[in-house]
């Protein structure tokens, strides 16, 4: 759904991948490697009688990265007044319009969860991180990597900003509060229950806590059953160690 569940379904996915193969693929060049098209669901793919006698690359990719929004829209009341997690302590921010709103985090989680309640045709602008379909003609207001661009921010007029402080400066955001735009800053624990507590966080923020606890439910559902999918594939033998780097 974002890129906090993307980061661990797609470490789940490659540990998988690293243990699967087709037995028809081997590659000569390379001892005992085998290869499959990256995109062949888990279900399907033939799996090594002990993982450890993998040799070679091994890739693996999300099949869609596509946000499954709602058919209908949500139900929403506004204004609402909710609890800004500010690095300096709790806030307090009243939110009366979601009419233009500006989601902005290091990863893109922020903007995914806004488009999976819904709000999608409500969003102004993008992070650099905000790529997934859907979001291409959205202005970027981020510059020279993850950097804020206060300029490109107000000239789109935003009604509403949210983010978690992993962009910045800080200074500059807060800024923009100054200027007059409700800024909610949202802090989640990163791991497994992270999509859920976003969904609902950013929810309440736009007014619609039952579709946050709706997505936060199926969030919640498709997590654990990827999770027993994947447990349902791993072998008896001692398990791979493995080392996970997320590089962008």
């Amino acid at each position: 759904m974002h890129s906090r569940l993307v980061t661990a379904l797609t470490g789940a996915a490659l540990s998988v991948t690293m243990l699967a193969g087709c037995a028809g693929l081997t590659t000569p060049t390379t001892p005992g490697a085998v290869t499959a098209d990256p995109a062949t669901p888990l279900a399907e793919l033939d799996f090594l009688a002990d993982p450890h006698d993998y040799v070679g690359a091994s890739t693996a990719i999300l099949g869609d990265d596509a946000i499954q929004a709602p058919e209908t829209a949500p139900e929403q009341s506004l204004p609402v007044t909710v609890v800004s997690r500010d690095l300096a302590g709790d806030v307090d921010v009243t939110i009366e319009s979601t009419e233009r709103i500006l989601p902005m985090d290091l990863s893109g989680s922020i903007a995914a969860t806004v488009f999976g309640l819904g709000f999608g045709d409500q969003v102004v602008g993008r992070d650099i991180s905000t790529t997934f379909a859907g979001t291409e003609d959205l202005p970027v207001v981020t510059s020279g990597g993850h950097t804020v661009n206060s300029e490109a921010i107000l000239a789109l007029r935003p009604t509403l900003i949210i983010t978690d402080g992993t962009i910045g400066p800080i200074d500059v955001v807060l800024q923009l509060r100054d200027a007059g735009i409700p800024v909610v800053f949202v802090d989640i624990e990163p791991g497994i229950d992270g999509p859920a507590a976003l969904a609902r966080d950013v929810a309440a923020t736009l007014g619609a806590p039952t579709a946050g606890d709706e997505l936060a439910q199926r969030l919640t559902d498709e997590i654990e059953a990827k999770v027993a999918e994947i447990a349902a594939l791993l072998p008896d033998a001692e398990p791979l160690r493995m080392m996970f780097l997320y590089l962008r």
